[in-house]
């Protein structure tokens, strides 16, 4: 047996308790013990060049081990990667310096309460207001999973609320985007809130949030270079304080204004030389959020609106308040998210811009129900520009988009759908982007448990100033057996010019559920990859072809 198998057979059987594991008691202390395994296999010969191309089988293992009782709830979860690959040759090397296996405790937390005040020990999560001060948490368990590694303090009494989290920032080493062992980036990250309700319909709070990190910014071109490998010696070193402050403010259910909700937040950035020179660079930005909504009987009206500008110079443009990049030792990177930005425009098309705290504008939107018809009427508009100073050489920035559709909803049929299509267009440093795009969704039942969902969406695009057009489509079909199976077939187009992945891809997927909270995935085919993005945290994926299995047992 080679020493790959060898090491595969190793980590498999590191886990053979999952299988036989069951829920147990001791005393008052329930225990739960969840195990999902990830398995891939990439053969679309994308990794390494030329003859040092190649195939790899990856596999990667979340233990949870939860204790709950009444005074004290703790858990912890042990994270495992392995790789299989080619062991000789140029591919060998290639692939032996990108990837390492890896095991480590990536979660540990302490929970208990003490009459009014709650105390978090280890990992923790919190957001402060709207997130864009602080806003760790989890969005999946791969990859998008940053904590805190210190404690959390929270007090509610009646009116009163008290929140307060710091610790290290601590990411997950070795995700599904970025294979290679990612180092934590060890942040020091601080925050806390306070929020009073002297009355049902009224919300006063106020909050701040530290960030304390060192990064080399000796190249300005070069802002990735925020966490540097260990091997890499930085040309200068500069220690950056960021700093967020500001209150808020959220009015309900009242007879004339509706419902209000508004957020003000001053942002501070300091660079401090670590060596001789004596004063520090300080930038200051400051962001406004905003939202209203009212009911008119039959319509119902969204008005958003937001101002975010960091008044950072363009060198520093991905050194913003959302958070950093962590790298690895190839120089694959990742960006780890300690705040977010409260999507305005659809959300995959949010950060087009590559200054996503130097825009302002907003968005309006109506639904208008139609009770004879069983549905709903909707259209919105959104518009921002930038607000960055002295940038006349690179051109003006502005995003325009409507959309307009209809919800279709048959109680009796139970069959729900959705139509919908717009029209965006975008200008960014002298290059004009226009965008019309369609969607449509439609779920409907078959017999007793059976069901079919059809999806699809369609968005063709148009630079006239470089002579391009291309378009990019997306369309499947979702059969289900409630609740124990489901099976998905995607098929998805793009002609998009440039280093993007071009071509049909074609994918299957089946879903297995069994015993309570426990499920088996597989999925096979190829995908594009692409910017996929929730709750305004984005990542952006690789081309992918190959096989991926996910097993999730829950005792």
């Amino acid at each position: 047996m080679t020493r790959n198998l060898l090491i595969a057979a190793a980590f498999v059987l590191a886990f053979p308790g999952t299988l036989n594991a069951q829920l147990f008691s001791a005393g008052d202390v329930d225990f739960t013990l969840t195990e999902s395994l990830y398995a891939d296999w990439h053969n679309d010969k994308a990794y390494g060049n030329g003859e040092g191309a190649y195939d790899y089988f990856d596999m990667k293992s979340r233990l949870n081990l939860e204790a709950d009782s009444p005074w004290l709830q703790a858990g912890l979860r042990l994270d495992a990667a392995g790789f299989l690959g080619p062991e000789s040759g140029a591919a060998g090397e290639a692939f032996d310096s990108d990837f390492d296996h890896d095991v480590t405790v990536e979660k540990i937390f302490f929970r208990t309460r003490f009459q009014r005040v709650t105390l978090e020990v280890g990992d923790v999560y919190g957001c402060l207001g709207k997130g864009v001060a602080l806003c760790i948490k989890k969005m999946d368990e791969l990859s998008t999973d940053t904590t805190l590694r210190g404690l959390k303090l929270t007090f509610q009494q009646k009116e009163v609320g008290v929140t307060f989290l710091g610790g290290l920032a601590n990411v997950v080493n070795v995700g599904d985007k970025v294979e290679e062992f990612l180092p934590d980036p060890n942040d020091v990250v601080a925050g806390a809130e306070v929020r009073v309700t002297p009355v049902s319909s009224l919300r006063l709070s106020a909050h701040g949030s530290v960030l304390v990190d060192e990064r080399d910014l000796s190249i300005p071109d070069v802002p990735v270079l925020i966490h540097a490998p260990e091997e890499q010696e930085p040309l200068s070193a500069r220690r950056s304080i960021l700093s967020v402050v500001g209150p808020g403010l959220a009015v309900s259910n009242l007879p004339v204004l509706g419902n209000l909700m508004a957020e003000y937040d001053a942002m501070l950035q300091t660079f401090e030389p670590l060596g001789d020179e004596p004063t520090p660079d300080l930038f200051v930005g400051q962001a406004v959020y905003g939202s209203w909504t009212r009911g008119f009987g039959i319509v119902h009206l969204l008005l958003e609106a937001k101002w975010y500008d960091s008044r950072l110079p363009e060198s520093e443009s991905q050194t913003n308040f959302m958070g950093t990049k962590v790298i690895g030792p190839s120089g694959e990177s990742d960006f780890v998210y300690y705040g977010v930005l409260p999507p305005i425009d659809d959300e995959h098309l949010f950060v087009r811009n590559d200054r996503p705290y130097d825009v302002a504008g907003g968005r309006l939107r109506g639904d208008v129900e139609v009770a004879p018809l069983s549905g709903v009427a909707f259209a919105s508009y959104t518009h921002f520009v930038d607000v960055t100073t002295g940038n006349d050489a690179m051109g003006d920035y502005f995003v325009r988009h409507g959309t307009a559709g209809w919800e279709q909803r048959l109680d009796s049929l139970s069959i729900v759908g959705n139509l919908a299509g717009g029209y965006r267009q975008e200008d960014f440093h002298f290059t004009r982007e226009n965008m019309w795009h369609l969607g449509a969704d439609v779920q409907f039942p078959l017999v007793a448990s059976h069901s079919l969902q059809l999806q699809g969406r369609m968005e063709n695009y148009d630079r006239p100033d470089e002579g391009t057009e291309y378009i990019i489509a997306q369309a499947s079909t979702t059969y289900a057996f409630a609740p124990w199976l489901a099976l998905v077939f995607n098929y998805e187009h793009s002609d998009q010019p440039g280093p993007h992945e071009k071509g049909d891809f074609y994918s299957g997927e089946a879903i297995f559920r069994f015993m309570s909270g426990s499920y088996f995935k597989l999925f096979g085919g190829s995908s594009r990859g692409g910017l996929k993005c929730a709750g305004g945290m984005c990542r952006t994926f690789p081309p992918f072809e190959g096989v991926k299995g996910e097993l999730t047992l829950r005792f």
